[in-house]
């Protein structure tokens, strides 16, 4: 289409006593690479925006992934329901440890699950991608879920000892440490007592 303008620009130049068979030539072959290069102008610079909008360069800050439905539902005591939304939650992004911690305590808290709440903090651990201090906190959530609310320190003392391997000469290790020394005590008078 191009060419064909530019050949009727040149015939028009022409006509007009403007130039010879050669602007004819000129006309058409500039009005042809006008053609083929003008949309690939306009494509490049609308691919440059899309990319921008929907692929950022990273130096902005990430998006905040929103759980508002399971919230919602918490806030208005549908706890079995935000519990399946956040299930829901972690098939979309299973290393994502928000929905499981979140799903843990409200069967922790709200419904008095406790077993649920050790299998969802357990989940968190193994399923999802935290960093080392949020892997600190879960563990010891999951401790003081077994010796406090359910009466069953032995079930925290595996932990208890992979945390005070793991992480020896750290507070954390000190304190896993220490627990498990406790609860060894627990234990041994509970076998000496029956």
């Amino acid at each position: 289409m191009g060419a064909f303008l530019g050949f009727l620009l040149g015939v028009f130049l022409n006509l007009q006593g403007r130039g010879g068979a050669a602007l004819v030539l000129l006309t058409t072959f500039i009005g042809w690479v006008v053609s083929l290069t003008l949309p690939l102008l306009i494509l490049r610079g609308a691919g440059n925006v899309g990319s921008t909008l929907y692929s950022p360069s990273g130096r902005s800050t990430p998006r905040k992934k929103e759980y508002s439905l399971a919230e919602s539902l918490a806030v208005r005591g549908r706890y079995d329901e935000a519990v399946n939304a956040y299930e829901a939650a972690t098939r979309e992004d299973p290393s994502d440890p928000t929905p499981y911690l979140r799903a843990a305590r409200i069967q922790r808290d709200r419904l008095g699950d406790c077993d649920q709440a050790a299998r969802w903090f357990k989940r968190a651990l193994e399923q999802s991608e935290m960093h080392s201090g949020l892997v600190m906190l879960t563990r010891k959530e999951l401790v003081e879920l077994y010796e406090v609310q359910m009466a069953q320190p032995g079930r925290a003392a595996p932990l208890l000892a992979r945390i005070a391997e793991e992480s020896a000469g750290t507070p954390g290790g000190d304190w896993a440490a220490s627990e498990l020394r406790r609860i060894k005590q627990i234990l041994e008078r509970k076998s000496r007592g029956s």
